[in-house]
């Protein structure tokens, strides 16, 4: 089938609104930049983590950080990953996390004032689980 005849075979099913239509639909954009710290143990994982890196940076010469670059972008893809929650990448790991207990504070904040919350956050899983579901907090997931 032709790319052209698939579009109008499908297009009776997409919906398809211009931003200038959906803006005035939509509430004002609220923006939040918030900081945390890591809880102690989190820090420590990070850390070793780190430290583990650099070591191997260190051995590497101009010409192995070039043939490394993929190595080095997982590295640290995992200390970010590490800021968000080691629970997810370290087997055993319950220490905490410093981002999910800001979340953990801001839902509880946000459902007392009978706010709803949608959330964008890049891990799902375990660690990713309503810590209010058992108080009456109204959740709904969306995982690929």
């Amino acid at each position: 089938m032709a790319p052209d005849e698939v579009a109008l075979r499908v297009a009776p099913f997409i919906l398809r609104r211009e931003k200038k239509t959906v803006l005035k639909d939509l509430p004002p954009l609220v923006e939040t930049n918030l900081t945390n710290e890591m809880t102690k143990a989190q820090k420590t994982v990070y850390l070793a983590q780190l430290e583990q890196m650099q070591v191997k940076v260190r051995g590497l010469s101009s010409q192995g950080l070039v043939k490394n670059k993929l190595a080095i972008l997982a590295g640290l893809t995992r200390l970010r990953q590490l800021c968000d929650t080691p629970a997810l990448y370290v087997a055993g790991y319950h220490g905490g996390s410093g981002k999910l207990d800001q979340l953990e504070d801001l839902l509880t904040e946000a459902a007392e004032n009978g706010r709803r919350v949608l959330i964008f956050f890049p891990i799902h899983g375990d660690a990713g689980q309503d810590p209010d579901a058992d108080e009456g907090v109204e959740t709904q997931g969306l995982f690929a």
